[in-house]
């Protein structure tokens, strides 16, 4: 197939698996993506949005399941996800010692933060085969307000991106929620998308958890 026939999602994909940057959207702000895999890719996104190295950053998987080839998933996280995935929410877990990705992903203290958005590309990169997990941060220079449309996407960050996925406007506007889960622990490190109210209403109807802070 010539190239100028590909739909858009084929050369995302092509410009994913070439070790490029995307933009994609989310239903809290649009993204920039790479692959979790490339340790050089995730060198190139750190650069172009100007953001420091040490700071882990998150990991979308396409489904649950792919979650436990990255991260060991005690039955508290199971029922999280089972409740809020896909959707805003961003776990930290314990990360697995084979799980094949970058050490960018990875944090000192050996946990790793997974997300599953609800978003239509998903769907369409899974039905042409591919479930390689990518970093996925926030498409904005460090610092700046997120962006919630594809062209509130800043210029200096537009020179570093092989490809933009236009699909209107975030519904939510607000970044995920993350939250910490250690066996029977939660804590909460960021509110979003999801509020603490909602994650407290939630948990209070699961059995034999310690803490939500």
């Amino acid at each position: 197939m010539m190239r100028e026939c590909l739909s858009i999602e084929e050369h995302i994909l092509d410009v994913l698996r070439c070790e490029g940057l995307v933009a994609l959207p989310t239903p809290t702000v649009y993204g920039v993506a790479v692959l979790a895999t490339s340790t050089a890719a995730i060198d190139t996104l750190l650069a172009a949005k100007h953001r420091p190295v040490g700071n882990p950053l998150a990991v979308c998987v396409f489904s649950p399941d792919d979650a436990r080839k990255y991260a060991d998933i005690s039955p508290l996280a199971q029922r999280l996800m089972d409740v809020f995935w896909p959707g805003p929410l961003t776990l930290v877990l314990p990360a697995r010692t084979d799980h094949g990705l970058s050490p960018h992903t990875i944090s000192s203290f050996r946990t790793i933060g997974l997300r599953c958005p609800k978003s239509s590309w998903v769907d369409a990169f899974k039905a042409r085969g591919f479930t390689t997990p990518l970093v996925l941060t926030s498409a904005n220079i460090s610092g700046e307000t997120p962006p919630i449309r594809a062209r509130d996407i800043s210029e200096n960050l537009r020179t570093h991106l092989g490809a933009i996925l236009d699909d209107g406007p975030s519904n939510i506007g607000r970044a995920s929620t993350v939250i910490s889960v250690d066996k029977d622990t939660i804590k909460i490190l960021r509110t979003g998308a999801i509020s603490e109210q909602t994650l407290q209403k939630h948990v209070a109807h699961m059995s034999g958890i310690k803490e939500c802070v």
